[in-house]
């Protein structure tokens, strides 16, 4: 799983107290002070109980911890990209950062990316996205119980198909939930134009 925070100059300006910081991770707040002595995270100058929000929610997605959404500056949307494999992640790094380019302007985003199946399902119910984007390759047992647990959830959701789905879509064969359907092939520019509405519905 990748994790990014894409953030505006206006989150950086953010301070957390210790107690803040510790309460979101669930954690002490000795072992907030245990990162900061140990110098892995520090506090604000003049501001002995205070950290800046970007460097510890950066702090814990380097570190592979959660974020939780307390810590998270307002505006702030996430992202989850799924795909059916580690190699499809890769291949689809440039949509994966057109997609976050076209919200960033006006959200913070924090993106994160999962294979499709056990991983994807836990990371949905452990960091509860605002938008799930599913890179579809093929639809069955595994993709049926994604689709269900999105919608318990009430999650958006945009799907990128391949070309030969998006005929059969576009003639009626069959129909697949999700707040937009793309084809994968779409031209960068209307790709981007089109996922920006999605927070618009």
């Amino acid at each position: 799983m990748k994790r990014r925070f894409y953030h505006h100059i206006q989150a950086s300006n953010r301070l957390l107290s210790l107690e803040e910081i510790a309460s979101a991770c669930s954690v002490s707040p000795d072992k907030i002070r245990g990162w900061v002595s140990a110098d892995l995270l520090r506090v604000k100058a003049g501001s002995p109980q205070f950290l800046d929000a970007v460097e510890v929610i950066s702090f814990l997605i380097e570190n592979k911890l959660p974020v939780s959404s307390a810590l998270l500056p307002p505006q702030t949307k996430k992202i989850l990209f799924i795909t059916a494999s580690v190699a499809e992640l890769e291949e689809q790094s440039s949509t994966i950062e057109q997609i976050c380019t076209a919200f960033k302007e006006r959200y913070n985003i924090l993106s994160e990316s999962a294979v499709i199946g056990r991983t994807a399902d836990l990371t949905i119910l452990a960091s509860h996205p605002d938008l799930v984007v599913l890179f579809l390759k093929s639809y069955n047992r595994v993709t049926v119980n994604l689709f269900e647990l999105l919608n318990n959830r009430a999650v958006k959701t945009i799907l990128l198909v391949d070309q030969g789905t998006q005929d059969s879509l576009d003639l009626g064969e069959f129909t697949l939930p999700g707040d937009l359907i793309l084809c994968e092939k779409t031209p960068e520019n209307q790709l981007v134009d089109q996922v920006r509405t999605i927070f618009a519905c």
